[in-house]
């Protein structure tokens, strides 16, 4: 389950569930940890006891054959019984150097765990993550502008440069381009999982930077292109929290956008367990998912990367459909290659050779 929490951190983060999810590693693993360290610090300080204990007991021995070697106490066969304790000694040496070797590297695992510990938070969690109603970031109406953006990574060339476009509300803007230009890197950008090179984006004429993370995280609701799906039911994986609290919520908001004509005739409805990385179902069904569970949290802009990629054409039409019908209460940027979907847009960008709007 922590392997699986640390898969999906993106859509803990943008979801804002750090706590929750935090919480629930802790109560998982918090005693097992600690029983588990005192259980191993126990062993090692046993196994150290035990082998000096033995190297002494043989180099007690040697010496005292020895002497009587010299004294004439001892034969020949006796010296080479002295011969094969020296063969027991040489053995318990290695098994110290053995534990010596395994004493470093777990020297090194927590070293490195602990650098883990230690990385920087983006922000700071004693402050809590305030909900974006109590902020009013949770707007009726928004303008976001992106002027002159540019972004690489590290030790590469420019991914893109001078990338402008608009998104407003009660539109869909909708961007084309080819594998590479770099439509999903600014999907990220504008979650502010990186920070670009150069130029701006603009929040109803504020800078995003100007927002903390968590409320800016709040405004919005992401569908990337490679769903994250985990290890839990379809209304744990909707509302990303306490599923049996919120589940009369989870219904009404599936019934009114009509998710339920797809969830509901799962085995066991929105209480079927999906596997980890949702193997029981099938890559259009976990964007469905991925879809409602961005809509459940009624953002004010909505991005979505290849949303529908894994969709067979009804399902499609199905989303198509609920954007349109819902499109004035987002402003939604949508990433996609098929060309048909530039029909239900109001804003169309192509990108060739790099992103720029045309």
């Amino acid at each position: 389950m922590l392997i699986d929490f640390i898969q999906g951190v993106n859509e803990i983060k943008n979801t804002n569930k750090q706590t929750g999810f935090k919480q629930s590693v802790q109560v998982i693993y918090g005693l097992f940890q600690q029983t588990g360290y005192k259980l191993g610090l126990l062993g090692s300080q046993y196994g150290l006891i035990a082998q000096v204990i033995s190297t002494l007991t043989s180099v007690s021995l040697i010496i005292c054959g020895v002497f009587r070697v010299l004294n004439g106490q001892l034969t020949l066969g006796e010296l080479m019984a002295i011969l094969t304790i020296g063969s027991i000694i040489i053995s318990s040496t290695a098994s110290l150097s053995g534990v010596n070797i395994r004493l470093q590297e777990a020297r090194i695992a927590f070293e490195r765990f602990f650098e883990f510990l230690k990385a920087q938070p983006e922000f700071e969690p004693e402050a809590g993550i305030p909900t974006a109603k109590e902020h009013a970031v949770r707007m009726e109406a928004i303008h976001l502008q992106i002027k002159d953006l540019s972004f690489r990574f590290v030790g590469r060339k420019k991914l893109f440069e001078h990338l402008s476009l608009e998104v407003k509300t009660g539109e869909i803007s909708t961007l084309f381009g080819e594998v590479g230009s770099g439509k999903s890197t600014l999907i990220q950008i504008l979650q502010k999982h990186y920070a670009p090179e150069s130029g701006e984006i603009l929040l109803n004429g504020k800078a995003i930077a100007e927002y903390p993370i968590p409320l800016w995280r709040e405004c919005i609701g992401v569908v990337n292109q490679h769903v994250k799906i985990f290890n839990g039911s379809v209304g744990e994986n909707i509302c990303l929290g306490n599923f049996p609290v919120e589940r009369q919520a989870v219904m009404r908001f599936c019934e009114n956008y009509g998710f339920d004509t797809f969830f509901y005739h799962f085995p066991q409805s929105l209480d079927t367990l999906l596997g980890e990385d949702g193997i029981k179902i099938s890559g259009g069904q976990q964007q469905l998912i991925a879809l409602a569970r961005a809509l459940y949290r009624q953002p004010s802009l909505l991005l979505l990367d290849e949303p529908t990629a894994a969709m067979d054409t009804k399902t499609e039409q199905f989303v198509i459909d609920l954007l349109k019908r819902y499109k004035a209460q987002y402003a939604v940027l949508l990433v996609t290659h098929r060309m048909h979907l530039a029909e239900v847009s109001d804003r169309v960008y192509d990108t060739m050779g790099g992103l720029n709007s045309n």
